[in-house]
């Protein structure tokens, strides 16, 4: 299978392309949102340590608290198990802190 080459009609193509920019354009917009959530989430900390709210101590105990809560709603979510089974079908390294076998040359 992997000496097969694989082709594509025009339209095929054009499909793909309209496609993968589609993909392109929603990740860019997620990594956009991301990056302004953590900015947010950086100022607010800041603001609130400085004025001594709260120690640094504090929050990052409130948010591993909240990342161990996270965790354990995901890992008890069957929606969540069945596609991360499907993913490590494909790529038994995902998800287990490891990452992909790469073969030396």
């Amino acid at each position: 299978m992997a000496d097969e080459e694989v082709v594509f009609t025009p339209k095929q193509r054009a499909y793909l392309t309209v496609l993968f920019h589609s993909v392109h354009v929603l990740l860019q917009h997620a990594a956009n949102a991301a990056t302004g959530a953590k900015t947010g989430y950086l100022a607010l900390r800041n603001l609130l340590t400085e004025r001594g709210v709260v120690t640094e101590e504090e929050w990052d105990a409130a948010v591993t608290a909240i990342e161990t809560q996270q965790a354990t709603l995901l890992s008890l979510d069957p929606e969540y198990q069945e596609a991360l089974a499907k993913i490590q079908s494909v790529y038994p390294w995902f998800g287990r802190g490891e990452g992909p076998e790469i073969a030396e040359p």
